[in-house]
């Protein structure tokens, strides 16, 4: 499932973000976010990250959305908003800037100092 969207090549960006998604009332389904970073072709080229969305349902497994960020390489992601969004931090490879911005395609920050946005609650998954 996983290895049908994303190239051999992608190497792990940060850690996943497991949520408990209610899909309607008294339905929840478990889904899991990983940020994978494809290395360029050649040399003086720049790479991208996928940001990729599977869930887990029971014995089903499905992949959800595979969403590319052409010239930046992910470095993490958290949930903001109260869990209603996920903010993305990494850096544009054009302009080596770090940068954070929502999965929506918000801007949250965009220079070499930014502030990290704030998380309301968060839990880490081993």
């Amino acid at each position: 499932m996983l290895a049908d969207a994303v190239a051999a090549t992608n190497l792990e960006s940060g850690r996943m973000v497991i949520v408990d998604n209610e899909v309607t009332k008294d339905v929840f389904r478990l889904e899991a976010f990983y940020l994978l970073y494809e290395p360029p072709a050649a040399d003086c080229a720049v790479g991208s990250t996928d940001l990729v969305r599977v869930s887990s349902q029971g014995d089903t497994q499905k992949l959800l959305s595979v969403k590319k960020y052409a010239g930046v390489r992910a470095t993490g992601m958290t949930m903001v908003g109260g869990g209603q969004n996920m903010a993305i931090a990494g850096v544009d490879l054009a302009t080596r800037s770090s940068m954070a911005f929502t999965i929506g395609g918000g801007i949250l920050a965009s220079s070499p100092n930014y502030t990290v946005p704030t998380v309301e609650v968060w839990k880490e998954v081993n």
